[in-house]
């Protein structure tokens, strides 16, 4: 067992994983345990492998947060669909018979707060008054506005 140890040692020796004693990638190699001790710390392999985790962590937090980028892109879009339909079915409807209307705009205003990080209960609190403010200025009946 005297052979020589490949160039190629810390590529084996990182995809061991986690678990990856210098002993299994002797054995693994076919050469003595001290084969592999001295030339680990001169090749600075824990340093390496410390590197390349730290590297691939941060490329899975960038993909992690480019995905919620997306979905917060595409729920954004879907909110902004239903308000436009929300208020044309308010515009077109009767209170009494608009109240899904109502309901919905309620529904994509707080779903929207959530998404950009605005959900408290003082900002529901406002823009419940918003919103009643704009649906009395929109439903205003025939008597008032002097058709």
């Amino acid at each position: 067992m005297n052979r020589k140890l490949p160039n190629d040692a810390f590529g084996l020796y990182l995809a061991m994983g986690p678990e990856r004693p210098y002993s299994a990638l002797a054995k693994q190699l076919g050469v003595n345990k001290r084969t592999v001790t001295p030339r680990a710390p001169a090749e600075k392999w824990q340093d390496r492998v410390a590197e390349i985790e730290r590297k691939a962590r941060e490329q899975t937090d960038k993909k992690a947060v480019e995905t919620i980028e997306a979905m917060n892109t595409r729920h954004l879009r879907s909110l902004n669909a239903v308000f436009a339909r929300a208020l044309e079915a308010l515009r077109e409807h009767p209170l009494d018979t608009g109240m899904d209307a109502v309901r919905a705009i309620a529904l994509v205003i707080k779903e929207e707060r959530s998404l950009r990080g605005d959900g408290s209960e003082r900002s529901e609190t406002v823009i419940a008054q918003t919103t009643r403010e704009e649906l009395g200025r929109l439903l205003v009946t025939d008597g008032e506005d002097g058709r």
